[in-house]
């Protein structure tokens, strides 16, 4: 996202910093995965529950913290100070997710617990075997969360247009 700024014209721009925010909710995804994974071999029953619970509370009020020190960090370093500093951030999310997965992968070998890994042909035999009813519920949170998240970014300045009405 941050090399989209340096774009001459403003479809373009566009076009790298969509390409760049789509990379980054992949990388995003995976390390959630990972982290689930980890929490499902650590815990059992209602602490599997309450560590559920607390990594979605610590997801959101990070999401909120980041909407409140965002304007500030925005008039300090500028935009593009800030989409590298969101960069920078990325990629040490993603280098502790692949340190994270490293330290699971190397327990679960000398737990005996390690998971067989298939190849890419079984993947998508799997993913064409979910039924519709998986897909729906997909696109419905594909869609739930990318209104949410983007009236969320943008609704002070939604509520501050409906106040000048």
């Amino acid at each position: 996202m941050a090399v989209g700024v340096y774009s001459a014209s403003t479809s373009a721009a566009f076009a790298v910093i969509l390409v760049g925010r789509i990379l980054t909710g992949f990388g995003g995804g995976a390390a959630v995965v990972i982290m689930h994974r980890v929490k499902v071999t650590w815990f059992l029953y209602q602490e599997l529950a309450l560590s559920f619970s607390i990594h979605i509370f610590m997801g959101r009020l990070g999401s909120a913290v980041c909407f409140l020190l965002i304007g500030y960090l925005l008039d300090q370093i500028g935009l593009r100070g800030c989409l590298w500093l969101g960069f920078g951030v990325s990629v040490a999310g993603a280098a502790a997710a692949l340190v994270l997965a490293h330290l699971d992968q190397r327990a679960s070998i000398m737990a005996h617990t390690a998971p067989a890994i298939g190849s890419v042909t079984e993947f998508w035999g799997l993913v064409r075997k979910m039924d519709g009813i998986f897909w729906c519920w997909v696109l419905i949170a594909f869609f739930y969360y990318g209104s949410t998240g983007t009236f969320t970014a943008n609704g002070p300045n939604f509520l501050a247009v409906i106040k000048f009405l």
